[in-house]
């Protein structure tokens, strides 16, 4: 029997990607993940969304109403393409959701991924409730999305919330977009394993889950590099709670999932930084959501695209 309170989310990653079941309480049903096929061409990565789409309906024995899909890179402003995708190069304008529509037979929703990770801590995570709400991704690099009177802000070209852009100096370290001293080239995974591996140079590099770890159990070096992402989240968030006051911003990505030290250090930072009467009542809280933050965002497309 078709109930219409479910969507598949498809959640596309450089290395894997997940497919999930989801209703609109949020409540993951089912779920696979399955490796991104090596060649990152679009033919190979459509097979594989598609056959992992429709096998997870197979076992499920289910007929949800439409499908979400959350991709990286830059979404056309009628979200029918992606324009650009820096994990896919050869992605230029791809008609992406027409093709998925074909496919699986069921009407899609696309945009971008972190885009859909905003609306999920919206729904169903640590913004839930909230009507103004920045949320920044922290991982390999830095993406954002923004809630205003409770609806995703996409901007005049869908192009809005390219948070990890934001300008802190403009001599400083070379960003993965060729620019220097925007927030993703001092944030990002690339200058979190480059401190790391000055702070750790013998021995196994820890990754970012271990390193909150060992933040948490007081190692000096792990909280130095906690201390110094702070510093620049810091830097960065201030220019988001002038310009857009929220009432929370929700930060969330690999980088920096389970790092109670790091939020510690960062809301320490924010103090000393704004203007009180504009940060008074400004959460400053890690996702809700964690890993399952991308593909739940996948299927708020779609119950987005229903309101």
């Amino acid at each position: 029997m078709r109930d219409e309170k479910q969507v598949i989310g498809i959640d596309l990653g450089g290395t894997n990607f997940k497919v999930a079941v989801v209703t609109s309480d949020g409540r993951i049903l089912a779920e696979r993940v399955a490796p991104t096929p090596d060649s990152h061409e679009w033919p190979d990565v459509e097979r594989a969304l598609v056959e992992s789409t429709q096998r997870l309906l197979h076992e499920r024995e289910t007929a949800p109403t439409s499908v979400g899909f959350a991709a990286p890179g830059i979404v056309d402003e009628a979200r029918e393409c992606i324009c650009l995708a820096p994990n896919f190069p050869t992605w230029k304008n791809l008609p992406v959701r027409a093709e998925l529509e074909n496919a699986l037979k069921l009407p899609v929703t696309l945009d971008n991924d972190v885009n859909a990770f905003g609306l999920a801590e919206a729904y169903w995570g640590a913004g839930k409730g909230k009507r103004y709400l920045v949320c920044l991704a922290v991982g390999t690099g830095v993406g954002g999305a923004i809630i205003l009177h409770g609806k995703l802000y996409r901007g005049m070209h869908g192009a809005a919330a390219e948070l990890g852009h934001i300008l802190l100096n403009e001599n400083g370290p070379l960003c993965s977009c060729g620019q220097r001293g925007h927030l993703e080239a001092y944030v990002g995974r690339r200058a979190f394993d480059e401190l790391a591996t000055r702070l750790f140079p013998t021995g196994e590099l820890p990754a970012p889950r271990r390193m909150a770890e060992l933040a948490a159990q007081g190692d000096e070096r792990a909280r130095e590099i906690h201390r110094y992402l702070a510093h620049y989240l810091a830097l960065g968030c201030v220019t988001l709670i002038h310009c857009f006051n929220p009432e929370a911003i929700v930060i969330g990505g690999g980088t920096v999932l389970e790092s109670p030290y790091l939020f510690e250090a960062l809301r320490a930072e924010l103090e000393q930084l704004t203007i009180s009467a504009v940060h008074e009542g400004v959460e400053i809280l890690p996702s809700g959501l964690g890993y399952l933050a991308g593909v739940l965002g996948a299927a708020a497309l779609c119950f987005e695209a229903r309101n």
